[in-house]
């Protein structure tokens, strides 16, 4: 069947997939795959834009090691990227919040994983009061659970209000801010 490249960027992120196959209609062939790397250069994402989503979403997906930095070294969990890309994903999970029915439940999917690192897309894109509440509860509950575990969880959230995690994480999370925000040159 024919996908637009949205929805397959979106089985991509969702499901924690680097590449898709291309299928003929008629016959089921493979005619080709479709990455998330063709993905993001085709929309000019792999060199995020400061304070633009996409460009914070290029550079978590980078982090996450579903998309390549254009120029650089990155480490991630003392793993170097793009060489330890595939170690990089099987140590963290993605979930995306903007335009979700139930943002509770993606965190909760990405939390079920048990990665030790855990990035989360638009963490305030969720506005409905009580879909906050659902969220909050489960950063909450993923914390305890993790500790109780004995295990380390980092969460790297992108947001456009920072100031709304204090209201969505656990009371005394260790927050480290990075403001991607253009700066002033003089």
């Amino acid at each position: 069947s024919t996908a637009p490249i949205p929805e397959v960027a979106r089985v991509l992120v969702e499901r924690g997939f680097t590449s898709v196959p291309v299928v003929d209609d008629d016959d089921g062939r493979l005619v080709g795959i479709v990455s998330e790397a063709d993905l993001l250069r085709g929309w000019g994402m792999t060199s995020p834009t400061p304070g633009h989503r996409s460009g914070r979403t290029a550079l978590l997906l980078t982090l996450s090691g579903r998309a390549h930095a254009d120029a650089g070294v990155l480490k991630v969990a003392g793993l170097v990227a793009p060489v330890r890309d595939p170690d990089i994903r099987r140590r963290t999970a993605v979930a995306t919040l903007t335009h979700k029915t139930d943002p509770a439940g993606e965190l909760r999917e990405a939390f079920a994983a048990r990665a030790p690192i855990v990035v989360v897309d638009d963490l305030d894109a969720v506005s409905d009061p009580v879909l906050r509440e659902e969220v909050r509860d489960e950063l909450r509950w993923a914390r305890r659970r993790a500790h109780d575990e004995g295990r380390d969880l980092t969460l790297v959230a992108s947001c456009l209000d920072p100031a709304a995690l204090d209201a969505l994480l656990p009371p005394g999370s260790p927050v480290t801010t990075l403001d991607l925000a253009p700066l002033e040159v003089v």
